[in-house]
This record gives structure tokens, sequence and C-alpha cells, in this order.
């Protein structure tokens, strides 16, 4: 299992080895038996075709790397694609037991392979593809540069897209649309303007019924946030599906508990910060502490009743799930660093100089014990109503057996800081240290010391209901486990994580562990761990609107920018009228004139954040989708599109090879629809400033529409970059290119809008263009006799006319771009019309 199958399976080969050897293969095994590879570089217009008929909604998508795809395939589907004339590379007989990653040329990836046992499946210039036994796993964790294939079970492939382009949106199909062109006319300078005005701050907004005006979007304000939200309410203004794609949660997570096992969970940490879970983190929504400081601890009694131990001596209540935190009176104004409930009106405290607290009444009112120490007490549990159990710095160990009346000293072991002690039972109990080692007692009475497999602090400690099985974890990601009831530790430590402060499982296999900007769950009691940080509804925000498709909902267009910026003064004022309210904003008008319209394919209004700290909001959506299987056929983004240098700003359209459709796509619209607006495709994958990058690197087709590159605006990253700087006109008319490439491409449904057949009635095509001397008119509608096409320079004279040809109700001319004496016009700039029409296309002529 997992070794290489050295062969090409071409279309050419005998499908009888398929039917009888590996139908009998797949019958054994059963279902989804091979990893294959494609690559689609390769791959015909008429295959793709094939390939996305009936009969190939079995295959399974793996992953994918630029031009190519893996796909879980069972025996029949290597049959059918043989069939289809689709070359393919088995690469594994799958085993339910290995895990398949592509990881890239890292540091350090040699010492994973060998530690890991891993098999090199495929070794490419790029990446390789391995297998590796779960257990062994985390050694692949370790490396920066690493994707997981998907299962057998995720969702189908839809290979036409994978290709980048479908063949109906590959380019030269485009004509023109009467209706296409009222939504590109549709695009409003006034409704530009106005919300540029007020993304940058030159006038207020109203978002959620609160007055702001946005001086910055720079990522870590809290003005960017208000900026998002503002967005989603414009979005939703327009009747548009709209969501927050939540990213990037930076927050420190100090505790967690998830009362009697249950799937309800909660955990909290510094600035005040409450998540709560309904499905195990599934989705983790925030709760308002109402307090900006740290919060140590939390110890949920049941699903309804709890308390937080914080700083300052605050602890906070909740008898109704959290949906109120309220500040509970306390005797002192010291750190509190543990609590918990031994009853539903019993409640314990602890925390600096010794202190130890008290309630009655369910947290709501406190009072103090005598601790008898000075010590910091740091860790809290009682076994039931009168005994409990507290530790803290310099090897302190406290008992009570009356209530927490009366605290008595136990007898340790060591002088190092103890920093949380648990009990299973009355007699068991163990106490992790700051310096790697485990205090365990088993008659309640004496404290022995155990050695674990590291030496840094073990912040936190907690066993299985069964006594038998424990876990204990601290910085550096270190986590240990016990089989044995704390006589002997095995390493497992999470190397990717930097600091953890609390684990918890509620059983043998279900645990989760918290710390600095880390959310993590396991099933598999600690070997594995899957990050919930992206489950968190909370820190930096995409905002994401859609318009779905009413044929091809898979079939998926994106129109994006990101709305966060920087200058040189980012936490206080930082307009970024260009750079990007500009981008930002296009992907809102596009919303404005395309919701009136149902369309094939489902269309994407995305604006992303933190752009300006790396890619940080679309490289997270990008993974999301592509982790998913999403069927992202062309992405536009826009990036710096209304500051003009120079008459006449052409926008740059910078694409990479497998974005060659989305690009031709968008000059055909030009010259189509907005015959004014100078462009250039730049073929340039090099260029990664901006947010196509991250959908480059998932192998969706993707653009960067710009107005200079690298940009030559001085206003650039400043705070000069004000709306005073742009040029509405040049602006206007890429939103209005960026409308009509979207409409073409995801196809105007005439069935459920009511929309008229495309005609090209009265219009005018010209190819090719930009012409070298020659170029082919191209009239649509019906053909006056004696009609002629007129041909003028930029200054309005007639240079020269043609009497087309008709034929098929298309009338054609070929024009030499000559005067009416025969010589060779200059090159720049000409426009051809009908005569007695208005529209009129432009000619770009070069020599």
């Amino acid at each position: 299992q997992g070794g290489v199958m050295a062969c090409r399976i071409s279309v050419f080969l005998c499908l009888f080895v398929f039917v009888v050897v590996f139908s009998g293969m797949a019958a054994a095994l059963g279902g989804p038996a091979y990893l294959v590879e494609i690559d689609l570089r390769g791959v015909e217009a008429p295959a793709l075709r094939a390939l996305d008929g009936p009969g190939f909604d079995g295959l399974r998508l793996a992953g994918r790397t630029a031009g190519t795809v893996f796909l879980h395939a069972s025996a029949e589907d290597l049959g059918r694609l043989a069939e289809a004339g689709v070359e393919f590379d088995v690469i594994a007989e799958e085993s339910r037991d290995l895990e398949y990653y592509i990881v890239g040329d890292d540091p350090g990836l040699e010492e994973a392979l060998e530690w890991s046992e891993a098999e090199v499946l495929l070794d490419r210039r790029d990446y390789r593809l391995i297998a590796v036994s779960p257990p062994a796993s985390f050694w692949i964790h370790r490396l920066p540069s690493k994707r997981r294939l998907g299962s057998a079970d995720g969702p189908a492939a839809p290979l036409r897209l994978a290709e980048g382009m479908s063949v109906e949106a590959a380019p030269g199909v485009f004509t023109y649309s009467p209706a296409v062109q009222s939504m590109v006319d549709l695009v409003s300078q006034s409704r530009l303007y106005e919300t540029v005005r007020e993304l940058s701050g030159e006038t207020s907004v109203t978002v959620g019924g609160l007055d702001y005006t946005i001086d910055t979007r720079y990522s870590p304000t809290q003005l960017c946030k208000v900026a998002g939200l503002y967005l989603k309410e414009r979005f939703e203004a327009l009747g548009l599906e709209t969501e927050i794609h939540y990213f990037n949660f930076l927050r420190t997570l100090k505790s967690m508990h998830f009362p009697a096992g249950g799937a309800k969970g909660w955990s909290v940490g510094r600035n005040g910060v409450i998540l709560h879970t309904e499905d195990s983190g599934g989705v983790w929504d925030t709760q308002d502490s109402g307090r900006d400081i740290a919060l140590n601890d939390v110890f949920m009694l049941d699903d309804q009743r709890g308390c937080i131990a914080a700083n300052g001596g605050v602890i906070l209540h909740t008898d109704d799930g959290g949906l109120a935190w309220q500040e509970a009176a306390t005797p002192t104004g010291a750190d509190l660093n543990k609590v918990c409930m031994t009853g539903a009106g019993t409640a314990y405290c602890c925390g600096a100089g010794g202190v130890m607290l008290k309630s009655t009444d369910g947290g709501a009112t406190w009072f103090s014990l005598p601790s008898g120490t000075a010590n910091d007490l740091n860790g809290l549990a009682f076994v039931d109503s009168a005994e409990g159990w507290a530790v803290g710095d310099g090897g302190k160990i406290i008992y009570t057996t009356d209530a927490g009346l009366s605290w008595n000293d136990a007898a340790s072991p060591t002088s190092d800081d103890l920093m949380d002690v648990t009990f299973a039972g009355a007699l068991t109990g163990w106490i992790s240290t700051a310096t790697g080692k485990v205090l365990k007692t088993e008659d309640g009475a004496s404290w022995r010391e155990v050695e674990t497999p590291v030496t840094t602090s073990l912040r936190s400690v907690c066993f299985a209901p069964d006594g038998l099985t424990g876990w204990a974890a601290g910085p550096s990601g270190a986590v240990v486990k016990t089989y044995d009831g704390g006589d002997t530790w095995s390493d497992i430590s999470i190397y990717s994580e930097p600091t953890l402060w609390d684990i918890h499982f509620v059983d043998a296999d279900e645990g989760w562990v918290c710390g600095n900007a880390c959310l993590m769950h396991s099933t598999d009691g600690g070997l594995d761990w899957d990050n919930q940080r992206p489950n968190v509804r909370d820190g930096d925000m995409n905002i994401v609107a859609t318009k779905p498709g009413t044929v091809s909902a898979d079939e998926i267009y994106i129109i994006c920018g990101h709305y966060d910026c920087t200058s040189n003064n980012p936490s206080y004022d930082a307009p970024g009228a260009d750079d990007n309210a500009t981008g930002t904003l296009a992907a809102l008008e596009a919303a404005h004139v395309l919701r009136d319209y149902d369309y094939e394919a489902t269309i994407r209004f995305i604006c992303f954040s933190r752009e300006e700290q790396g890619l940080v909001g679309s490289d997270a959506y990008a993974g999301m989708i592509a982790g998913r299987g999403d069927s992202v056929v062309g992405v536009l983004n826009f990036d710096m599109i209304g500051y003009v240098d120079e008459q006449p700003e052409e926008i740059e359209i910078i694409y990479d090879d497998q974005s060659v459709g989305v690009a031709s796509a968008f000059g055909q619209a030009v010259d189509l629809y907005v015959p004014a607006l100078d462009y250039r495709l730049r073929k340039d994958p090099g260029s990664r400033y901006s947010d196509h990058a991250s959908f480059w690197d998932r192998g969706y087709p993707a653009f960067c529409g710009i107005e200079d590159s690298p940009p030559v605006n001085p206003y650039y990253h400043r705070t000069s970059d004000r709306i005073g700087t742009l040029d509405f006109d040049f602006y206007v008319d890429v939103v209005r290119a960026g409308v009509a490439t979207l409409a073409e491409m995801a196809r105007i449904d005439t069935t459920s809008a009511g929309v008229a057949a495309r005609v090209a009635s009265g219009r005018l095509r010209v190819l090719p263009n930009p012409c070298m001397g020659t170029v082919r008119v191209e009239y649509a509608g019906e053909v006056d006799p004696g009609m002629e096409l007129e041909f003028y320079d930029v200054q309005g004279r007639l240079v020269g006319s043609v009497r087309p040809e008709s034929e098929g109700g298309r009338a054609t001319a070929i024009w030499h771009a000559q005067d009416e004496s025969g010589r060779p016009l200059s090159p720049g700039i000409y426009f051809v019309k009908s005569a007695g029409e208005s529209y009129s296309r432009k000619i770009i002529l070069l020599r």
C-alpha cells in the first residue's frame, strides 16, 4: 500500500483490465480505492466536456496544486476516465490507516520524513506527496508548508472547473448583449463617490444604529471592524445572502470548561474574551463580559450556572448560560486565578497572595476565608462539598475538610511552583508543576513526584473519569499523557503551538487545549488535534455576499477587494481611498447593478481584511473553500483602480498560466461594453502582492486589476490617500468592465429573469484590436442598403468609410487603416461607427 504505480494510463488501454481486475479490487475494498493524479494542462476540451457529464459524480476531490488535481476514485471511475480519454496516474491504492499530505521544500522536511517514517509517493519540483500513519503525523504538523488531502467522503470533484475555466467560458465566445450593456450603464459614479467618501472617513456613517467616522481601516483597529460591518449592512440592504467569514483569531485563551461532558462549553481569556459553543466547538460565539481585563478561569456547574475568575478581584457569574454575565461583589482587589463550584449555591475562588474566597449564593457575593498562606494560589479542586485542595507557588499544598472554614498544610515533596490540581475520587489526585513534573497522591495525604518527558511548566492537568487516562499541558505546545493513572507519562506535544494555558478532556477521547491564539480539539485522546480557531466568530472579518446560481450553482465567480488599509500613521489616520476603497467598492457597486438579474452560475462579492499584513484574510478564505472543494472558476481581484498619473491611464490585468481564460474574458468585456477603457493583459506569475495570489496558490484562476504595477500613486500607504486624488471617470470604467465580465461569465438566466435572448442589435465588434494595419469589423443587426461604416480619428475627423457585406443577419467589413487617398494612417486611436448611429467602437492602430 502507498506505493506509486509507475504507469501512465492512456485512452488506448484496454478497458477489460479495469472491468475485471480493478472491479474485483473495488468490490473487495468497498468504495473509493485509489488516489489518482490528473495533470489538467494535458486534458483536451472534448475530454473536459465528457467529465462534465453524467457518470463522474463518484469521483471525490482530494486536493489540488497549480494545474493538477488529486482525486479519490473507484475502479469503475478509472475505467470511465480512460474511456473519456483522460490520462491519469494512479498514485496509491488507498489505505484508511494512512493520511496523505502535500508538503513543500521546508527546512526540517527530511528530519520530519525520517522520524514519521512517511513514504514519499511523489517527488515533484515544487512539492512532495507523502503518506504517513496518523500516530506519527505530528512530525509533519511541524512543517510550515503542508496541506492534508481531503478524505474520500468529501465533496464531489468538479473536474471541468478544476481546469481553471469552463469550456463555455473559454476565450473568444462572448457576443454583445443589450442586457449586459444595460447593467454596465447602471454603474453609478455618484454612488461610487459617496461610498468612497464614507469608507475613507470623509463623512460619517451609521453602522448598527450608531454613528461612526471611519478615520482608519488599519486591521488591528476597532474601526476596521466597523468598516467590515458597514459593508455587511450595505450588501444585506441589496437583498443578498451575506455572511461574515471570521479568521485570524489572535486572542489568548486561558481556561475552558465543558460541564458534565456535554457539547456546550465555554472558554475565557485576556481582554475580557468569553467564547461559547453549543456543538463541541463546531462554532464558537462570543459572549459579552463587560470588562477589558484578563479572565483567568471559568467553571460551569451546568449549562446555565457558572463563574469566571479574573484579575483585579473581579468575579463574573451567570445563571442563564452566559447570555448575561454579572459582576459579583468581592472583598479583594487581588488577581484571581482559579474558581470552582460544588453545588447550586456554593463556589470557591483563589488567587494572588493566598486569597481564598467563598460564595453561598451562586457567585453573586463573596467573603474571605483564612487560607493560612501568603503564597500565590494557582490551582483549586473540590472532591465533594466539604473536601478541597489548593496549590500554589513555592510548593504550597493546602486542603480543607470543612467546606473551606479552615485550611491545613499538606507535606509537599518540592519547592517548585505548583500550577494546577485535579482529583479522581476522594483519595487519588495529581498536581502539575512549573518544572514539568507531576505530583501524585493515592491516599489523600502523602504526595510523590513523577518525572515526565518535558521540563517546561505544566500549567494545567486533567484526567478522564476512569482515573487512568490523564493529560498535562504548558508552553511551547507541551502535552504529556498517561495511561496508568500518572505513574508514567508520554510526550504527545503539539509542536506548532507556542503556549498552552489549559487542557480539558470530557472523556478518554474527546478534549480541547487553549492558549495564545490557540483553540484545538481532539477526538482520539490527544494524538491528533484539529484547529478550531476558524470556527470562532471573533477576530478579523471577511465579508462575503452571494448571488446563488440558478442552473450551475456549484460554478462560482468572485469579485473582490481588500477593505483594510495602512498609512504612515495607521492606528489613527489611514483613509485608503485608492488602496483600497476603490477595489472594495467595485465589489459593492457590482452587487448593486447585478442583483436584479438571475445568473446560471453563482457570483460572490467579497471584501477581505488583513491584506496589508500578508494577504491573511484572502489566504484564510481561499484555504477554507479549497478544503471544502468549492469550484471557483474565475476571480476578479481589484486593488487600486482609481488613480491616474497620466492620460490615457490603462488598467493592468495581471494573471498567471492557469488564469488566461478569466483575464481574456475581461479583455473581451472591455472591447464589447467599455471601449473607452484602455487595458493591458500582463502575464506575471511573480506579482503576488495582492489577494489574487491566495487563489493562485490553491489552483484557482484569478487576476489582479490595478492602475499601475508597481504602484506609482504618490499617496499610496499615506495619510494623503484621499478621495480628492482619484479620477472617477477612469474608476467608473474599470468597475463597468468588471460588471460586464461577471455578467458574461456567469451568464444571465434568460428563463428565470425574463431577459430576451442575446442579440447584437446595431452593435459593432472589431477584430483584432489592437491591430497592425488591417481590421475586421462585424456589425450585428439589420443592414440597410447603402449602409456604410465610418472611421474617425480622435479629433472627430472622418478618415475613411467602408460598405459592409451582409450574410446571415451579420455584416462584415475589412478596413486597411488608410485614408481616402490610400495612404496608411498614423498609429493611434480611431473610432468606427455605423452612419447615422451614435454608438462607436474604439480601434487601437499599431504599426
